[in-house]
């Protein structure tokens, strides 16, 4: 069955590893793994990690456009297999592997105003407004209870109206509760989690609460699944079972249009048994049937949930 996956880290790695390409690589995601897989459409995060690149004394815009630049130079050289020029989404066909762009955190911005508009030309679909640090727009989850409770800052409102402006897709994973409640309550447009399991079953503040599943429903939008171990369960080593149990999870809570994909691939130092890679994802829809689900289902969570969120 064909799936959309809306978040991996496969072009960070590519940037610092200039040896790998898009179309056959060692890492989670390559166009060969996604044609093995089944895939519909790849999401493709430009994701930095602030403190990391502030301790190299780097520019984080500079760090960001040269990501940019990254994903731009790999989609030129392997259009022929993997279609990057899709902003009619009404044509969208199954027969195709399509690749799109969401920026993962918005710390690179720094009140500038102006740096949202980058975010628009290069072609972002969906945008996180933290990552794992406190930015100009918000507070990231935390297990800190004082810090979850933090909204957005005045510039993260006015995040919220430009994107929904640009209809660029607001993405709240790594969000405070509190951010994740004050995007939900001021977006006109449907609000996703791109990468984020159910944290009833993982407690985990990476995960999402009962509460925001179901704002998310109601918005219109989309949790995606996490392959992360540590966001699936809380035993040593993750399963597709795991990755099932909070499909079904969500879906109860939520609603069956609410759940979707958001692997983290490349992202991910460990990988769940069964899931070592992108290519791998067919081992969900041969779980889900086991457990007797009607491929009506399956197909929502595989892709039409997510579809119906990027269609817009």
């Amino acid at each position: 069955m064909k799936f959309i996956d809306l978040h991996c880290d496969t072009i960070g790695k590519l940037y610092l590893d200039s040896t790998q390409h898009l179309y056959r690589n060692s890492f989670h995601v390559d166009i060969e793994k996604l044609k093995k897989g089944g895939c519909f459409l790849q999401t493709f995060a430009l994701f930095l990690d602030e403190k990391k690149i502030f301790a190299q004394g780097l520019n984080l815009f500079t760090e960001w456009k040269n990501r940019l630049q990254t994903y731009q130079e790999e989609a030129a050289l392997w259009q022929e297999h993997i279609v990057l020029d899709c902003k009619d989404e009404s044509q969208w066909s199954l027969d195709k592997i399509y690749g799109v762009l969401s920026v993962e955190g918005c710390g690179f911005v720094q009140n500038d105003p102006s740096k949202l508009e980058e975010i628009e030309k290069s072609g972002c679909k969906m945008a996180s407004l933290t990552w794992n640090y406190e930015n100009c727009m918000g507070y990231p989850h935390s297990m800190r209870k004082e810090w979850m409770e933090k909204g957005l800052k005045p510039f993260g409102f006015e995040a919220v109206d430009f994107f929904n402006d640009k209809k660029i897709i607001i993405d709240i994973s790594h969000l405070s509760d509190g951010g994740a409640e004050d995007v939900l309550k001021s977006s006109r447009y449907p609000v996703v989690a791109s990468h984020s399991n159910a944290r009833a079953l993982c407690d985990h503040s990476r995960n999402i609460s009962d509460k925001l599943i179901r704002k998310i429903a109601e918005s219109g939008g989309v949790v995606g699944i996490n392959f992360v171990p540590e966001f699936l369960t809380k035993n040593m080593q993750a399963t597709v079972e795991n990755v099932v149990e909070h499909i079904e999870y969500i879906a109860n809570c939520g609603g069956e249009e609410v759940v979707a994909f958001g692997t983290d691939f490349d992202g991910i130092a460990n990988t769940p048994v069964g899931l070592e890679n992108v290519s791998k994802m067919q081992q969900v829809y041969i779980a889900l049937k086991k457990r007797g689900h009607k491929d009506r289902r399956i197909e929502k969570v595989f892709y039409q949930n997510a579809l119906r969120v990027l269609r817009g």
